[in-house]
């Protein structure tokens, strides 16, 4: 199972600054930022009507499904488009650990989202790799009885005085 990742408040407040811009800048409808194993970091935008979690999971599976096709065939992914009638789709790569998704409509030009997404994920990648994500402590059980043991001490010397 890939280690789940909590960022501090700070870089969540720049995250969320920068995707803002880029929302601005671009056009798009909404944006996210997703680890490679799917998890979703961070999203802004219109997502009021999406099922965010159902997509996000699914784009990630699209990714990684495509990547392992471009190594098949010897290629490097570092973006990907998906055209739709109404919607589209950008992705692209951050550094090896992330990936920008961007989901835009037909009246957005291409040209200007992988531009502005080039420009955000720069930065985006300069805060990832400054941040060392807070580890999530997955086995409390294995803690639990040193802590007990602790409890325990504390009550046997607070009774003998």
């Amino acid at each position: 199972m890939a280690e789940e990742i909590l960022l501090g408040v700070e870089t969540s407040r720049k995250i969320e600054d920068i995707l803002n811009g880029f929302l601005r800048a671009s056009g798009a409808r909404c944006v996210f930022l997703v680890s490679r194993s799917g998890q979703l970091i961070s999203e802004l935008g219109f997502t009021r009507d999406l099922k965010v979690l159902s997509i996000v999971a699914l784009l990630s599976g699209i990714f990684s499904a495509t990547e392992k096709i471009a190594r098949l065939i010897k290629e490097e992914l570092s973006e990907l488009l998906l055209e739709g009638k109404e919607w589209n789709v950008y992705f692209k790569y951050i550094g090896k650990s992330y990936v920008f998704i961007t989901m835009y409509k037909e009246n957005s030009i291409l040209g200007v989202i992988k531009v502005e997404s080039k420009i955000a994920c720069k930065k985006l990648l300069e805060i990832l790799t400054e941040e060392v994500p807070i580890p999530r402590v997955e086995k409390f059980e294995e803690d639990t009885e040193g802590i007990t043991k602790l409890i325990s001490k504390f009550f046997e010397e607070t009774w003998e005085d």
